[in-house]
Order: structure tokens, then C-alpha cells, then sequence
């Protein structure tokens, strides 16, 4: 009895690619939008009592998902990738399963790794947790030995939806990662000596051309997760919150419109005080305030797994730490005018 609409088997670059498209829903659809509160750029709306995120209130299952389908979607499809015969396919595999793990210890802490994605071929459906510690300290590692094998025959077109399949630009994202594994280990580790060899030999990300990212075409089937997840039901109930808002504002950051729109009843820029939801009046609804921009919510919006801003920052960071072959000054300023640039503001 074979299901003859059910493939037994699958090539590393159909698996490829579904590996890839769970880490977007994962980053888009799970992780930034908690960001966006945690970081106080959206706040609790009026009409949806959901406000515990904000409010750091969780219990155990709130991050299911993003748990589940990293492990189960994302890195159980990538450790088939990287245990296939294309090598090059299995490079990229190993640089984007290192990109994953960090992410998983930056929000967890304690992960399974030595003993996770063993239920298939082990039965090992409880694996131990390792210490974040020991986790970051395998990464680079690992990244390493993709890098190794980008160089291998064979050839990734577009399967991968990130790249297209370039080595050049894989290398980049490699090093780039590997410089923000050293430098969020920073106050707890001296990695000094590693972190000026490695912008000694350069090859980052640092320019839009060459950032990682999942694009996505806006049309049913293909919409960014962010904007699916929300609009498949009540759409975008988060607005402005004034932490972020009014700053812009004081500061008279030309960035504004890019992030928020005005609100459609009174045509300018209002914003809730983080949490204060219950201080607003009842008969407000979401057209009384700023929401998001489209280039913070889209249907066709790319997911960005690494910005040339964001390595620039590190490349900043790291020449003020230890005097690297980078100008600090120059670095900070490269990612600022590079976010501007992505964003179309002057």
C-alpha cells in the first residue's frame, strides 16, 4: 500500500529549499513580532486583548511554534541536506543550521543539540539539553566546515531561495556570522585574537546586494509569514507605541514615515504609551493611531536573516573592542547610511 501522491524520497535541493522557508516563518512569522514588542516598537491595541507578550507574561506553550518548527520544519530538513551527497548543498545546510542554533540559544538559552534532530534515525525523542556555552563554542566550527565544502562540485541554483546558490555571497554571510557568534561572547569569553583575524581577512556582507535574505512574492501561497499569520485572521492589531514614536519625533528622525503610517482618522502620528492600553478611550479603534509601515509589514516583504547594517554594527563594535583593521568612526557611519539607503531615505 503506497500512497502514490506521497514522494518515499526527495532531493537535497527540494529539501533545501523547504528548510529555508520554515526558518522564515519562524524569524518573520514567531520571532520578530515578539521583537517588535520586547523592543517597544509596537504596542497593545485597542479591540484584542492579547498584551501579555508585551508585558512579559508567558507561559509554556506561547513559543510552540517557533520551537517546533525550527526543530521539526527547519533543522530536521537541513540535517538531511547535510548528510546528501551534494556537497555544495551541504555546505550551505551546515552555514544555515549554525545561523539557527545561535538563534535558538540567544532565545532559550540551554537547547538540545549533540543529541537533537536523533528521532528519526535513533528513536530519541527526548534529547538532552546542552549548555548554551557549549552549543556557541560548536558553531564556529561548523560554519567552518560549510565553508569548506561551498567550494566542492556541484552546482545550487534556485532552490536556494536566499542566494541563488552563490558561493561568493554564502562565504560572506559564513563570515559575517561567525563574527556576531565571537562578539556576543564577548563579556564572557576573550576572543580577541579571533575577531581581528577574522576582519583581517574580510569578505562580509556590506551592502544590500549581498544581504541574506528570504524574498518573497507577495501573491496567495507566497506572502511574507509575518503578514499571512496575522491577516489570515483579525490582520494587525499592534500599533506605534510611543517609546519608539516619540523618539523618532524629538529627533526629527526622517525615518518616520518609513516605519508608521499616520492615523487614518486624524492624519498625524499617534502612538499608545507602552502598555497603557487601558488609559485610552474605550471608543478608540485602530484608525485612531499609527500602525506600521509597509516596510515593517508586507505582504511582499523579504525576510532578513542579515542586514549590512547589522554587520556593520559588529564591524563597529568590534574595532572600538580591539582596535581591528576597521575604523570604528567609519564602520559605525557605513551602517547607518546603509539602513537609510535600504529604507529610500535620504
Amino acid at each position: 500500500n503506497i500512497d502514490p501522491n506521497k514522494s518515499p524520497s526527495a532531493n537535497p535541493a527540494e529539501v533545501l529549499s523547504s528548510a529555508q522557508g520554515f526558518l522564515g516563518y519562524v524569524i518573520d512569522g514567531q520571532y520578530n513580532v515578539r521583537s517588535a514588542l520586547w523592543a517597544q516598537y509596537w504596542t497593545w491595541g485597542p479591540g484584542v486583548a492579547i498584551g501579555n507578550i508585551e508585558r512579559y507574561v508567558s507561559d509554556g506553550t506561547d513559543y510552540d511554534n517557533g520551537w517546533a518548527r525550527m526543530y521539526s520544519g527547519s533543522l530536521a530538513d537541513l540535517d538531511f541536506v547535510e548528510k546528501s551527497d551534494s556537497k555544495v548543498h551541504a555546505g550551505i545546510a551546515k552555514i544555515i543550521k549554525a545561523y539557527s542554533f545561535q538563534l535558538l540559544v540567544d532565545h532559550f538559552g540551554n537547547i538540545p543539540f549533540t543529541e537533537a534532530l536523533s528521532g528519526a534515525t535513533e528513536g530519541n525523542f527526548a534529547p538532552k539539553y546542552d549548555n548554551g556555552q557549549d552549543v556557541y563554542n560548536a558553531l564556529i566550527p561548523l560554519i567552518d566546515k560549510g565553508i569548506a565544502l561551498l567550494g566542492s562540485n556541484g552546482t545550487v541554483g534556485p532552490e536556494d531561495f536566499i542566494y541563488g546558490g552563490s558561493v561568493a555571497n554564502w562565504t560572506k554571510f559564513a563570515n559575517s556570522l561567525k563574527l556576531k557568534i565571537l562578539l556576543r561572547q564577548a563579556n564572557v569569553k576573550d576572543v580577541a585574537a579571533e575577531v581581528k583575524a577574522l576582519v583581517a581577512g574580510g569578505n562580509f556582507i556590506s551592502s544590500a546586494s549581498d544581504m541574506a535574505k528570504i524574498p518573497f512574492a507577495g501573491t496567495s501561497g507566497n506572502e511574507n509569514p509575518m503578514y499571512a499569520a496575522f491577516e489570515r485572521s483579525l490582520g494587525l492589531f499592534y500599533i506605534a507605541s510611543n517609546s519608539s514614536l516619540l523618539h523618532l519625533q524629538e529627533t526629527n528622525d526622517p525615518r518616520l514615515p518609513a516605519f508608521y503610517n499616520v492615523s487614518t482618522a486624524s492624519k498625524s502620528y499617534v502612538g499608545i504609551t507602552q502598555g497603557s492600553i487601558d488609559n485610552e478611550p474605550f471608543t478608540n479603534s485602530k484608525a485612531n493611531y499609527s500602525v506600521a509601515g509597509s516596510i515593517a509589514y508586507g505582504k511582499a516583504n523579504d525576510v532578513i536573516l542579515m542586514s549590512p547594517w547589522e554587520v556593520w554594527f559588529l564591524r563597529a563594535e568590534a574595532a572600538a573592542r580591539y582596535g581591528t583593521a576597521d575604523n570604528a568612526t567609519t564602520a559605525f557611519n557605513s551602517a547607518i547610511a546603509s539602513n537609510f539607503t535600504y529604507l529610500g531615505v535620504a
